[in-house]
């Protein structure tokens, strides 16, 4: 009799401590498993904030307290206004004929260095507008690690926007293939670049 008693007692802890044992397996496989998708959630934000800082925190990238310079400054050149006439200022265009814009003679450049490279996809220029009839024949390049890419290729007017695809670029190089419609300059009044979601 007592035999039996014993056996039936362990058989009945047993089951208990198999009951026991499979409602900490799931405790410890619903921690692990949030626990992974915490992991997730952070590496997640950590590939977002990453995507930020390469595309420029989504903002223009153009920009004097940016880091932005214009590296081809010996072959252009502005008139009056000085800082007022630089394409990367962020102050209030004030613009007429003899200031307010940046240029380049006939098959020049305007090139301008980036702080460091980033992913962009989207440049937009404001070319000198004060008469209506002039427009500009112009190339625009992208360069990375020594390598240039076309991006537009047009005759143009007053506000521009090239969008392209998702690319690193180091250097933006704007090409006066030949002048405008009243001389040979390429007159730049404004550019910014940066990546559009």
């Amino acid at each position: 009799m007592k035999q039996i008693l014993y056996k039936s007692w362990i058989q009945e802890g047993g089951s208990i401590n198999i009951q026991n044992q499979l409602e900490l397996f799931m405790k410890l496989f619903i921690i692990l498993l949030l626990s992974l998708i915490m992991m997730r959630k952070c590496c997640k934000n950590n590939e977002e904030r990453k995507k930020s800082i390469i595309r420029g925190n989504y903002r223009n990238v153009l920009q004097l307290n940016g880091g932005a310079i214009i590296s081809s400054r010996k072959m252009n050149y502005f008139f009056e206004g000085c800082l007022t006439s630089l394409c990367l200022r962020d102050s209030i265009y004030n613009t007429d004929w003899n200031k307010g814009y940046y240029a380049c003679n006939q098959y020049k450049s305007i090139i301008i260095d980036l702080f460091q490279p980033y992913q962009l996809n989207t440049i937009k220029l404001r070319i000198w507008d004060l008469q209506l009839t002039r427009y500009y024949n112009m190339e625009v390049y992208l360069i990375y690690e020594g390598i240039k890419t076309l991006i537009y290729k047009s005759i143009t007017q007053s506000v521009v926007t090239i969008k392209f695809i998702d690319q690193f670029v180091q250097q933006i190089e704007l090409y006066n293939r030949n002048g405008n419609t009243v001389h040979s300059k390429l007159e730049i009044i404004k550019i910014e670049a940066f990546y559009q979601l």
